[in-house]
């Protein structure tokens, strides 16, 4: 397989299942290092009120999210890909569940959402496994 070997459905779905299996999980931040194109200047993960492009950048976001959100669910809904030999593009929706707490509260308090997102995944250069190139959240619905 090479870097134009087109990306399929399946691949593309065992990635998101094991992204979002270590994000439930709240899996060390070194176990994401291989499913993102950390290695590609055109690197963009966006989530409400971040823009990451490197590595350097993903470690501390990442570090915060697992102080604010626990108890979480990841489950992809609806995966639409169109695919060329450089790269798969995605319109996927995800449903997010998640508890944060703040002291001095009783009481979590639970997110439940629906959540809207575009993703290109490519090949990486050094494995040639599928890798996220862009991760971008464009819209949160509560539900």
């Amino acid at each position: 397989m090479n870097n134009s070997t087109p990306l399929t459905k399946c691949e593309v779905q065992e990635l998101v299942n094991e992204f979002y299996t270590k994000l439930d999980a709240h899996a060390p931040v070194e176990e994401y290092i291989n499913l993102f194109a950390f290695e590609d200047e055109g690197l963009i993960l966006q989530f409400p009120g971040s823009k990451l492009t490197t590595w350097e950048q993903f470690k501390p976001w990442y570090e915060g999210t697992l102080n604010k959100f626990f108890d979480e669910i990841h489950r992809a809904e609806k995966i639409e890909l169109t695919t060329n030999n450089e790269q798969a593009d995605i319109q996927a929706t995800v449903h997010w569940e998640a508890s944060t707490w703040e002291p001095p509260h009783a009481h979590s308090t639970r997110i439940v959402a629906s959540v809207n997102q575009s993703w290109v995944v490519i090949r990486s250069a050094k494995t040639q496994q599928p890798v996220f190139k862009h991760y971008i959240v464009n819209k949160i619905s509560y539900l």
